[in-house]
């Protein structure tokens, strides 16, 4: 269970850094700031996480060692992919490639890299469809060898 915190407060970490490259001069400030309620839909992100960690289904992204990809399916996936149909629909981040629908939490620039994204493939009318999703967290250099 340490560990799903750990995660999910370096995951919180990662996302509130700007991470823009340029170096800033004088001394570098230690303020930290402030917990503000995460929105509702952020427990998508913490489910599939915490079930990743649980599972050990988080891995090292091929194309950038920066980058922590946290996978988790079954029924966290299937909220998840509910969840981002909204802000697919208004963002044109949904795909459809043969019986499998994507949905990315913000629309594809030029690849797949980095995004997160849940996917459920409907095989026909009478199976159950599949569902499975991943959210990437930018961990910076300390994956590095």
């Amino acid at each position: 269970m340490r560990f799903v915190a750990l995660v999910l407060a370096a995951a919180l970490t990662a996302c509130a850094t700007g991470g823009g490259g340029d170096e800033i001069a004088g001394q570098p400030s230690l303020e930290v700031s402030a917990n503000v309620p995460a929105p509702e839909r952020a427990r998508f992100y913490a489910d599939c996480i915490a079930q990743a960690a649980a599972e050990h289904t988080y891995f090292r992204e091929e194309h950038n060692d920066e980058l922590l990809r946290f996978n988790c399916d079954g029924d966290v996936a299937e909220r998840f992919f509910a969840g981002l149909a909204e802000r697919a629909a208004a963002e044109g981040s949904e795909m459809v490639v043969g019986i499998r629908t994507w949905r990315f939490s913000n629309r594809i620039q030029r690849d797949t890299i980095g995004l997160d994204y849940c996917w459920r493939d409907s095989p026909n009318v009478n199976a159950e469809p599949l569902y499975a999703c991943t959210v990437v967290l930018n961990v910076g250099s300390f994956l590095k060898d």
